[in-house]
């Protein structure tokens, strides 16, 4: 996932942890007023800002990966190829060719989100109305003007790993849907149901199963394949964020009744429900499977739990002093 949380502004330290085993941080980062911070896909370099610079860390060895650069903030995003880094800046989408050193702004009516495609040569990102545009990333050049809206959330959509597409939760005249896009494809695969705002979309591994939560205290299962609703699991509130394993048989859900529920999304059944975790107590929680499926992260204000996979209880947590105002896996 691009990102977990935000919050208050921090003190300017910046934690990197192991996953297992040891709930200390492998390194304190001194960073003035920390924005953002992200990982690359291949989990090697975290890349982070603070005071409109941007700072590198390979992971491996904890050291200084490559000097800083200028430009950026909150957002961040590394591609494939750790060749190129989108940061926004004061409403501004800029692409950082790390090879060349080269920065490039694409647009200056950014309100947030911007993915790279998995190609890591293209980049989308939704303007001031929240109107979608693929970019080529590495040109500037503005490939595609989507037909419908971003709704707004800032769970900006979401990949799957196998099949090049773009789920985005959005509005068209009026209706909340699910838009699936593929580059390959000419036409959108739209998924209607949802009678109020989503709050959260995912897919599996291969992209054969679409989960989605929302405001009308639902979380859904779609058939990848053709939109066609499998099963709904219904909510005593309205569903915060949500989950999916890898290989699609179990979904984890947040409501704002800051209860975590684990589900069988091959019968619907409830395998497991748990509250009142240590630090949680209001709502604004994000939720993670482990990419292996052996862990869940519940990232709150300012604790980070990861649950076991099948009860949810706590198997380990790590702490901050103050709010944590980013998070990345």
């Amino acid at each position: 996932r691009r990102h977990t949380r935000s919050g208050p502004q921090s003190r300017g330290l910046g934690d990197v942890y192991k996953r297992q085993g040891q709930n200390e941080p492998v390194r304190t980062l001194p960073c003035g007023i920390a924005d953002g911070c992200a990982f690359s896909p291949d989990g090697s370099t975290l890349v982070w800002s603070s005071g409109g610079n941007l700072s590198f860390l390979d992971v491996e060895s904890a050291t200084e990966g490559r000097p800083p650069i200028g430009g950026g903030d909150r957002w961040l995003q590394l591609n494939a190829g750790r060749t190129l880094l989108a940061s926004s800046s004061r409403g501004r989408l800029l692409i950082h060719d790390l090879e060349t050193g080269k920065m490039e702004q694409l647009t200056n009516h950014l309100p947030g989100g911007f993915l790279f495609m998995p190609d890591g040569e293209r980049i989308v990102g939704a303007n001031q109305n929240g109107r979608l545009h693929l970019w080529n990333a590495r040109s500037g050049s503005l490939l595609h003007r989507f037909g419908f809206r971003h709704d707004g959330t800032d769970k900006f959509g979401a990949y799957s790993w196998q099949d090049n597409e773009l789920l985005v939760p959005s509005e068209f005249d009026g209706d909340t849907e699910i838009r699936v896009w593929n580059p390959d494809r000419p036409d959108d695969f739209v998924i209607r149901g949802h009678g109020l705002f989503l709050y959260g979309v995912a897919t599996n591994h291969d992209g054969s199963l679409i989960a989605s939560g929302s405001w009308d205290r639902s979380a859904r299962i779609w058939d990848g394949r053709t939109g066609r609703e499998l099963m709904r699991m219904e909510h005593e509130r309205p569903v915060q964020d949500l989950a999916l394993h890898p290989n699609g048989e179990r979904m984890v859900t947040v409501a704002q009744d800051i209860k975590v529920r684990l589900w069988d999304t091959t019968t619907g059944r409830l395998v497991a429900e748990k509250g009142h975790y240590p630090g949680v107590e209001q709502a604004g929680l994000d939720l993670h499977y482990l990419p292996d499926g052996r862990g869940i992260l519940l990232v709150a204000q300012n604790t980070v739990h990861r649950l076991d996979p099948e009860t949810l209880e706590v198997a380990e947590q790590v702490r901050s002093d103050l709010p944590m105002k980013q998070a990345a896996v």
